[in-house]
C-alpha cells in the first residue's frame, strides 16, 4: 500500500528500498544492507550506513538496501525543514497592502 508523503503521522510505518526518497523522519526498526544519501541535508557526497534504532531523515535517498521506521517527524517538523529555517528566520508573507 502506499500512502503519500502529506498523509503520513507519527507512528506510522514506512518501508523503504534503493531508490526511494525518505518521506519523513524515521526511526529504524528493521534494516538489511541499508546506506542512505544524505547530501540534501548535509552536502557529505559520501553515503552513510543506518541500522535499527538510528534516525532517517525526510528527504535523503535510500541508496542501498531496504528498511522499515517508524515515523518520528513529518512535514515542517522534520530534520530537513527544520534546518532549512531555523527558529525565528521563517520567511514571511509580505504585508497586505491597503486597497
Amino acid at each position: 500500500m502506499s500512502v503519500p508523503a502529506g498523509d503520513l503521522v507519527p507512528n506510522d510505518l514506512v518501508r523503504v528500498e534503493a531508490g526511494d526518497i525518505i518521506p519523513a523522519d524515521l526511526r529504524v526498526v528493521e534494516a538489511v544492507r541499508l546506506t542512505l544519501d544524505e547530501s540534501a541535508l548535509t552536502g557529505e557526497s559520501m553515503t552513510v550506513a543506518k541500522d535499527v534504532d538510528e534516525e532517517l531523515f525526510a528527504g535523503t535517498v535510500t541508496a542501498t538496501g531496504r528498511a522499515a521506521g517508524v515515523v518520528v517527524r513529518t512535514g515542517p517538523h522534520s530534520t530537513c525543514r527544520r534546518a532549512r529555517h531555523p527558529a525565528g528566520r521563517h520567511q514571511q508573507a509580505p504585508p497586505a497592502r491597503p486597497a
